[in-house]
């Protein structure tokens, strides 16, 4: 039988807080562990324009082809933006202050909060997607 109660806010609140993930560090192979909590990339993603990957597949539902290739030009200023928003501890400032992040640790966190559309498709089961 499935539970219809609805979730509380302290689950909520539990469920949003920020998440422990490792990512490469500033010496190969090295890692460092932040802080990061998952991120609303939509509108990062429409500002420059690539489109988020919900919206492409349902796009592609509709009959449009996908983009081929994303041009890094674009897609610079959003890992830089989904950084800033995502690091909780220590926060993007204060890593910044010691050195600016590198393409591999912004591309990592956008890789794990990007983890949360792919189980979103699953979740959804691609129906209606």
């Amino acid at each position: 039988m499935i539970d219809l109660n609805v979730t509380n806010l302290e689950e909520i609140r539990a469920q949003a807080a920020p998440q422990v993930i490792e990512i490469p560090g500033f010496r190969p192979g090295a890692t460092i562990r932040v802080a990061v909590r998952l991120v609303d990339l939509t509108p990062h993603l429409l500002e420059a324009g690539i489109g988020n990957p919900l919206l492409a597949a349902a796009r592609e539902k509709a009959g449009e082809k996908p983009e081929a290739s994303i041009d890094f030009g674009r897609l610079a200023p959003v890992l830089e933006a989904v950084a800033k928003e995502a690091l909780a501890e220590p926060t993007y400032e204060q890593i910044y202050a010691v050195a600016p992040l590198t393409l591999q640790q912004k591309l990592a966190i956008l890789n794990h909060v990007m983890g949360g559309i792919a189980e979103m498709r699953s979740f959804r089961g691609e129906q209606g997607v």
